[in-house]
């Protein structure tokens, strides 16, 4: 995982022939949230094939359900595993640390939020989203957007297309 998250890769190099016929039927759509849909569609269909859940996954699973707001201690609490484990499970298996984790989910509930509301302010989104304030969250901006959240607001109004906030 470290190897995708740190260096990119060809997704036929990942999924095999299957993404030609994916990208096959993407050049055939009329609309975005068309393509949205084959591309859920794979990826589900993926999911399927994994391995049984663990209790890592289950742990991942509610800290990705909380947005990032519980505590890393508590998460690999619940992963059955101790702290220094479930680190060195999370860069297995996710590809970064779980604090990073966090904080991506974190920023992902932010945008998400800004997304399905756009008329709410930057700091009831800091707080919905579980900052402890605004500048950090504007942080969070700046490294995973690269740009400030008023930049992503522009940005926004200029496009009619939506395509985080339908993910939880």
């Amino acid at each position: 995982m470290n190897e995708l998250f740190d260096g990119g890769f060809d997704a036929f190099d990942f999924f095999g022939p299957e993404m030609k016929e994916l990208n096959d039927q993407l050049l055939e759509i009329n609309d975005l949230h068309e393509g949205k849909i084959l591309v859920e569609k794979f990826l589900l269909n993926k999911v399927k094939a994994l391995k049984e859940i663990l209790p890592f996954d289950t742990a991942v699973r509610i800290l990705l359900k909380n947005s990032g707001n519980m505590s890393i201690e508590k998460t690999a609490s619940l992963s059955c595993l101790s702290l220094k484990q479930f680190e060195r499970k999370c860069r297995e298996r996710i590809g970064m640390n779980p604090k990073m984790y966090a904080r991506i989910l974190k920023f992902s509930k932010a945008y998400r939020l800004h997304e399905a509301s756009p008329d709410l302010s930057w700091t009831n989104i800091a707080y919905e989203a579980g900052y402890y304030d605004q500048m950090h969250m504007i942080r969070d901006f700046k490294i995973f957007a690269g740009v400030n959240p008023s930049v992503i607001e522009h940005q926004l109004r200029e496009t009619p297309l939506r395509m985080q906030k339908d993910l939880f």
